[in-house]
């Protein structure tokens, strides 16, 4: 359920942009791989439309973020992570469960549905690691990191930015410890990925 109060705000919104590198949307993106991949058998999804309905959620308040607590990229890899244990425990409630967690939901499950999905996790987590090099999975995560931006800057109906060089975010962090902040800089958003340029 959305919840207009727990919203994400065009300050948090500025944080999120800054902490969501291209690298950090590699260990999202392959945890939203690792989770498809290992819950396949139960509910079919794209790793990247499941990344953007995470972020959708988050946005909403659906999964509020709160900066003091985690990244940004972290807490989508937490929202993901909800995202499917609520997708999956709704198919074990249709299927008659009256427990979601103790369920089994397919042939290939000896164990009670907490248990795979605390296996899902683990693997998922493993899997965002092991991600790191990979060059698909890189230009992937460059173009995911330029839509989130895009969809983060439109946040409040502010156009916000990023700092081209990290010691530029200073005052966006500190922002999320003091409200009264002054966050106001001129910073410039990354440039799209170019495959055929090579990675940003």
């Amino acid at each position: 359920m959305k919840d207009a109060a727990l919203a994400l705000t065009g300050e948090h919104a500025r944080v999120a942009i800054v902490q969501t590198t291209s690298e950090a949307m590699v260990g999202v993106l392959g945890y939203a791989e690792g989770l498809a991949m290992l819950t396949a058998h139960l509910v079919t999804v794209e790793p990247r439309a499941e990344v953007r309905h995470a972020l959708a959620q988050v946005i909403a308040g659906v999964w509020p973020w709160r900066p003091g607590v985690a990244t940004f990229p972290e807490h989508l890899r937490w929202a993901l992570q909800f995202e499917t244990h609520r997708r999956i425990y709704a198919i074990a409630v249709a299927h008659g469960a009256a427990a979601p967690s103790k369920a089994v939901l397919s042939a290939a499950q000896v164990g009670d549905l907490g248990g795979v999905l605390a296996a899902a996790h683990v693997a998922a987590s493993t899997l965002a690691t092991l991600r790191v090099g990979d060059r698909a999975v890189e230009r992937a995560a460059i173009v995911l990191r330029d839509e989130v931006h895009a969809t983060l800057a439109a946040v409040g109906g502010e156009r916000v930015a990023v700092p081209l060089d990290q010691r530029d975010c200073a005052p966006l962090m500190e922002a999320v410890a003091s409200p009264d902040a002054d966050i106001t800089m001129p910073i410039v958003l990354f440039p799209a990925f170019d495959p055929d340029v090579g990675t940003n």
